[in-house]
């Protein structure tokens, strides 16, 4: 191929730095000796090799002596695993993510069907995993923990060293696939208590075959190639010595470049980014705008097949990937996006554009010119557009609403095309209160799991139905019936305060239900003598204590949405909207909280902005709600802090599902046992009578 190519697939692979070729080429002629051999000829080229160990060693913080050289980081990250593994047998125990690697995933599961134990960590919708979520697992020295350090399809970066701190403290090993962050951000490995680190040479300019793996002396595995003495006896088999070479050189030029790497890239991929998603319509960024590699992004393009978006994009001398899994013949999204929840519409057509140091402002000027109108193209003969019909569905949603005697029931995060053609749309508080009071045979719950759960407990005669039986709420989920009675145990003279974002099971076991609106007037009315335990909420239930003084314990669950709100996105609202109002919900941390003008419930705050003279308003909550604000309030402006506060969960409700659900050909009938419904009633109903 002759023709120039603009090359944005970088996390795919790397161009080799003209620098690295012109370092390898003398060891494919003249200096060619066995590195093994006792005579100079072979010496001589021995300290080329250990002069690149050196290199990698500088680089990532470490000493020489700790890196194994290998030829590529799927075996580096075999060699760490199945190592680890072959020290412990039977008693392995590995804890991962659903986001891994194939590399890693693969290899995982394979031990599993051998005879370790192994934990699959879910990611939320940002495909992040906050750092709490390793506190309540058994990690001891049989445990390998083997969490990515970035994501190759979203660039999503893990907080891997407070991990690392985490496992080494119990006595576990700590492993990363370090592939996609190496050569990308800096890394101190000495700084860290990171035991196993894999990379690769091809992601960082360096040749495809060479690799490498970081092991913390101290660190017991086994050797996955057997043979002679090389790599100290980690790893038999004659030295790669031309490719080997070319990663040291590699490496050095990755810590010059660090800095622009991290400024000219991410400036590039910042702009390529907000031009893509403010030009082309139904654009949806995948992963966490902050917490990710500096060169990726990856955008979906709603209704419309990543092959297609790619195909195009090769017609135009464009080289990107796609998220989805169809170029290897299988027309499911990947298993990184299906975990994060990504609606299938969306899932189906991301695109992963990745830079590098060569990338240059002219070819992403040239993406941009070219991808909207890609973009519309692809749309207007996409077939999941056409067969949607939304005037259609509306009119089946009425008729059908009519027949049924049914009512539908929207939380305010839900999106507004369900927010418009619900009977009621409120926040969990309205909700509970309107379950209780309808007269309808079926409820049509626009909202996630525990939600309806709460409504078939109020109406037992009833028929409630969750239009998206996919919709949970992780933190619903953080909190196990045991988990709860152990607290009771610990804490007998203690009352359960129960936020209604939890499971039925949890609510039976409580002695009052709450919402976020009404908490601190629950808590402010149980007998003052007595302490709380609060759950599943640990920000919610710090919110409480800070207004009422009681004395409480917490569960440590929280909504991965509102957790990620940060005192820098407050801070930056703060100089992006001056004189806004910005109004934050209680689930945000209090850090966060705190710098806001005031906190609200959702249903609080849609009070607050239809009573209040202030025309500007600065959101801090799942963006949903902004729908809601805009259509009662057309004369005031409402921004959101950011546009990443989504909940996945809350987003999986489309007209279809709605429509689906009243037919009876979709949806799921939600089903209790009479007694635990029977004793979370109690605790409902405590709520009810105390509001």
């Amino acid at each position: 191929m002759n023709e120039r190519v603009i090359y944005l697939d970088n996390n795919a692979t790397t161009q080799v730095a003209p620098e690295v070729l012109e370092a390898m080429l003398p060891f494919f002629k003249d200096r060619y000796g066995n590195p093994s051999s006792i005579y100079r000829f072979g010496g001589y080229i021995r300290r080329y090799v250990e002069q690149a160990r050196e290199q990698v060693a500088d680089f990532l913080g470490a000493s020489p002596e700790e890196i194994i050289f290998t030829s590529c980081g799927s075996e580096s990250d075999n060699l760490a695993l199945k190592g680890f593994c072959a020290v412990h047998g039977a008693r392995s125990k590995i804890i991962t993510s659903t986001v891994e690697h194939p590399a890693v995933r693969n290899t995982c599961r394979y031990l599993k069907k051998k005879g370790a134990a192994l934990v699959e960590l879910e990611v939320d919708g940002e495909g992040m995993l906050p750092e709490e979520i390793l506190d309540d697992l058994i990690i001891d020295e049989d445990t390998i923990v083997s969490l990515m350090w970035a994501n190759n399809e979203t660039g999503v970066v893990f907080p891997v060293c407070e991990f690392a701190k985490k496992v080494k403290s119990r006595g576990g090993v700590f492993h990363t696939d370090a592939v996609q962050a190496v050569g990308k951000i800096p890394i101190n490995l000495k700084e860290t208590s990171i035991d196993l680190l894999a990379l690769s040479g091809h992601k960082l300019h360096a040749p495809k075959g060479i690799g490498a793996i970081f092991v913390r002396k101290g660190t017991r595995i086994e050797p996955l190639i057997h043979g002679g003495h090389q790599e100290s006896g980690w790893r038999a088999g004659t030295e790669n010595v031309p490719y080997i070479v070319g990663l040291g050189v590699a490496c050095e030029l990755a810590k010059k470049h660090m800095v622009e790497e991290n400024t000219r890239v991410r400036q590039l991929r910042d702009r390529l980014e907000t031009e893509l998603m403010t030009r082309c319509a139904g654009a949806k960024l995948n992963g966490h705008k902050m917490h990710r590699l500096p060169n990726t992004t990856n955008i979906s393009f709603e209704f419309i097949e990543g092959e297609s978006i790619l195909l195009h994009l090769d017609e135009n001398g464009i080289a990107a990937s796609s998220g989805s899994a169809c170029t290897t013949g299988s027309l499911e999204p990947s298993h990184v996006l299906r975990a994060m929840g990504i609606p299938y519409t969306f899932a189906h057509s991301s695109t992963r554009f990745s830079l590098s140091r060569y990338t240059t402002e002219a070819e992403i000027d040239a993406v941009i010119d070219v991808m909207p109108s890609i973009v519309e193209k692809l749309r207007n003969i996409s077939p999941f557009v056409k067969r949607v019909n939304v005037p259609e569905i509306k009119s089946q949603i009425e008729t059908l609403k009519k027949k049924e005697n049914a009512v539908i029931l929207s939380h305010t995060y839900q999106p507004g095309e369900i927010q418009d053609i619900a009977d009621y749309v409120g926040d969990s508080y309205g909700l509970s209160v309107q379950a209780s009071k309808t007269e309808a045979d079926k409820i049509i719950f626009c909202g996630v799991r525990f939600m309806a759960e709460t409504a078939a407990v109020l109406n037992p005669s009833r028929q409630v139905i969750l239009s998206e039986p996919k919709a949970g709420c992780p933190m619903a989920d953080m909190i196990k019936p045991e988990d709860l009675l152990k607290l009771k145990e610990e804490y007998p003279d203690y009352l359960v305060m129960c936020y209604v974002n939890s499971t039925v099971e949890i609510k039976a076991l409580s002695d009052v239900c709450c919402t976020s609106s009404n908490a601190v007037k629950i808590a402010s009315k149980l007998p003052p003598g007595k302490g709380i335990i609060f759950v599943p909420d640990k920000h919610l239930g710090s919110y409480v204590q800070e207004k009422t003084g009681r004395r409480m314990v917490f569960w440590k669950g929280f909504c991965p949405t509102h957790h990620h709100i940060t005192p820098e996105m407050i801070e930056k609202a703060r100089g992006k909207y001056p004189g806004a109002l910005i109004l934050i919900h209680p689930e945000a941390p209090p850090e966060s909280r705190g710098l806001a003008d005031y906190v609200f419930s959702t249903g609080e705050m849609c009070a607050f902005v239809k009573e209040s003279s202030h025309a500007h308003f600065t959101i801090a909550t799942e963006t949903g709600i902004l729908h809601t604000l805009r259509k009662s309030n057309p004369g005031k402006v409402f921004n959101a802090l950011s546009e990443d506060i989504i909940c996945p969960n809350m987003k999986k409700n489309t007209l279809l599902s709605v429509r689906n659900a009243l037919a009876g050909s979709g949806g799921e009938l939600i089903k209790l046992d009479e007694e635990i419904a029977r004793k979370a009633e109690r605790s409902l109903r405590a709520m009810l009578e105390m509001s």
